[in-house]
């Protein structure tokens, strides 16, 4: 069957860049930081090749080492399967559980981000007393997770 090449995702927030009109390389810099894809690729030459014609991390989230050597969120095909299946199994019970009425109050935060900050219910929020918490692990404690293994501390 068929694998997937990445999962990768874009900031959809405002986009505006504020710049002088005497400096367009810095513009160019900033637009091009902003436009810089997240997420993680399969670790395939063509399929980083085919992202990025001479790879070098500009919109895909890779790094170049000296030695040419490239490192990012990559992930094997084996990988990539396990996590297209826990995807398939996530979605399919959340669609089972909004459609039995089973909507937690259990917003995702990470070390620089808490959903609780943008949400447009807070004002009817049940989890004020913020004890419902989804932690989002890191790429590499959950690669560790989804092949069985212990996260680090």
């Amino acid at each position: 069957g068929s694998v997937p090449a990445g999962l990768l995702y874009i900031n959809a927030k405002d986009n505006t860049i504020s710049a002088s009109h005497d400096n367009l390389s810095a513009l160019q810099v900033a637009r091009e930081e902003r436009f810089k894809m997240n997420g993680m690729l399969l670790d395939e030459p063509e399929v980083i090749e085919g992202m990025e014609h001479e790879p070098s991390g500009r919109f895909i989230p890779i790094s170049v080492g000296k030695t040419g050597k490239i490192s990012g969120n990559l992930v094997s095909r084996e990988q990539m399967n396990k996590i297209k299946e826990k995807l398939d199994r996530l979605i399919a019970d959340m669609g089972n559980n909004l459609h039995a009425g089973k909507i937690d109050d259990m917003p995702a935060v990470t070390a620089s981000s808490n959903a609780c900050d943008w949400c447009d219910f807070k004002a009817v929020c049940r989890n004020r007393d913020k004890k419902n918490r989804l932690s989002v692990p890191s790429f590499n404690n959950a690669l560790k997770e989804l092949e069985g293994g212990e996260e680090d501390a």
